[in-house]
């Protein structure tokens, strides 16, 4: 494809694009560090482009019911973990309500890198990759622990009533591994304890499009090209998908 020449003004307008899609994807980490996955759904995602899809290592959640459902079902565990923390350390919350008390323990830090974003020429549509070096402290069913959570994060975007929107997106994740030990040897087994053993009683839906989308790391995994690297493009028929 030749290379399109672009005006000042087209330049200016194109680097204000992606820097909104940079914001947008800001908020939504912002808003999944503070427990506020509802919100994700409700102001970051297309709410009229067909089959939006948002993919993990272990499946694609394809439509707006499923994503916006597995979006709703995180904040419940949020609330969840909440109301056993609340309840197991009543002293430590004297004075505040059970709301108030809303993410009590919650760390995560992201760390979104090596941006890459591509926007089509005609554009409707941009492409967008990162690498995300994130640790998540929070609580399960053994207590408070802290994990590393290591991935690409990749998305195709699409631009609806003037503002930029998720249309595709996959979390495609090498490490997932407890903090304070090695990720080349198992994780090791800790006791549950009684008073958050209902957090591993909770279910997250699994995604209505089950596959191996991503192989986490292990000592004999072999590099692939994924997600892919974003390159320029006219019109989003003439590039690959983000999604299925």
């Amino acid at each position: 494809m030749a290379k399109k020449v672009y005006t000042t003004e087209q330049l200016v307008e194109r680097w204000e694009h992606t820097r909104a899609i940079e914001n947008l994807m800001g908020k939504a980490v912002y808003y999944e560090i503070y427990r506020w996955c509802d919100k994700i759904w409700e102001e970051c995602w297309t709410k009229k482009a067909p089959d939006p899809m948002l993919g993990f290592n272990n499946g694609w959640y394809k439509g707006a019911e499923a994503i916006s459902e597995y979006y709703k079902k995180n904040k419940e565990l949020a609330v969840l973990r909440t109301k056993l923390v609340y309840a197991a350390n009543p002293e430590e919350f004297e004075g505040k309500t059970e709301e108030e008390a809303f993410g009590a323990g919650a760390l995560d830090v992201s760390n979104l890198s090596t941006p890459i974003v591509e926007i089509a020429e005609d554009g409707l549509t941009a492409k967008g990759l990162w690498y995300n070096m994130r640790g998540i402290t929070d609580y399960d069913a053994t207590g408070i622990s802290t994990f590393h959570d290591w991935g690409w994060l990749a998305a195709d975007f699409v631009y609806e009533d003037g503002q930029w929107k998720i249309w595709h997106m996959v979390t495609a994740t090498d490490l997932y591994w407890r903090a304070g030990e090695t990720w080349t040897e198992p994780m090791k087994e800790l006791p549950i304890l009684p008073e958050y053993a209902a957090i591993n009683d909770f279910k997250l839906p699994e995604p209505n499009v089950p596959m191996e989308v991503y192989e986490k790391w292990h000592a004999r995994r072999v590099n692939v090209d994924y997600p892919g690297l974003p390159k320029p493009y006219a019109t989003f028929a003439e590039t690959f998908s983000y999604g299925i």
